[in-house]
């Protein structure tokens, strides 16, 4: 059986942090998720030691955020930004708005961190192909993700995504796009209760067992 602690946003650093000594043989054979959350030293933690990822360098990990995340990213209107400039602010000088650096500076061997261009905290948002489809192959081989996904996502696989570093042993970073180049449309065209300011993807790509299980008999499907 496969364990595996996920979490994102406020969820994504409890996901990050928190360790059981039980708990941390069970992520051994399945591994950490880390959603939204960019394991900094921040405006988010009191302290560099807060941004630690938490358990063994050998637990699988993948973490998952945007590249204009309106709280963690890099660009200058994030929170990270504005407190780490504030003439009485704090945090890391060397902010990259996602886990690859920390994970890399602790040694992690089967760690992944997938970046996608948004401007919204929530993934699913513009994303949501791209991160069932990770999701998917990450949970099915957590302990080879890392060294599969390059091929399986990158430019001789389906072409989702780029390597910006990689090395031999070690975490790996992936910038991706979105699984489809369907227009996005306004979140007032997807459902009432979607924020309407909102742009997004709605087209929803290679339904799975369980996708299909959830569906009515007559639903049509392409």
């Amino acid at each position: 059986h496969k364990f595996f602690l996920a979490g994102e946003s406020e969820g994504g650093m409890v996901a990050a942090r928190f360790s059981d000594a039980h708990m941390e043989g069970l992520l051994a054979r399945g591994g950490r998720m880390i959603f939204q959350w960019s394991c900094e030293y921040n405006y988010y933690v009191s302290c560099a030691e807060h941004s630690l990822v938490a358990g063994s360098e050998g637990t699988p990990v993948l973490s998952m955020i945007a590249d204009e995340d309106p709280y963690f990213s890099m660009k200058p209107s994030s929170i990270a930004v504005q407190v780490a400039e504030h003439s009485e602010g704090y945090s890391s000088k060397n902010l990259t708005g996602n886990c690859h650096a920390t994970l890399k500076q602790q040694g992690f061997r089967h760690a992944t961190s997938v970046v996608m261009p948004a401007p919204y905290h929530g993934l699913i948002v513009q994303h949501q192909n791209l991160v069932r489809a990770t999701l998917q192959a990450f949970m099915a081989r957590p302990w080879t993700f890392r060294d599969s996904v390059a091929g399986t996502f990158g430019p001789t696989g389906a072409g989702l995504c780029n390597v910006t570093d990689d090395s031999a042993e070690g975490p790996i970073l992936l910038r991706c796009k979105e699984l489809g180049d369907e227009r996005l449309v306004p979140g007032s065209e997807v459902a009432t209760c979607a924020y309407a300011p909102y742009h997004m993807h709605r087209q929803y790509h290679e339904f799975g067992t369980y996708e299909r299980c959830a569906l009515p008999d007559d639903t049509f499907l392409p």
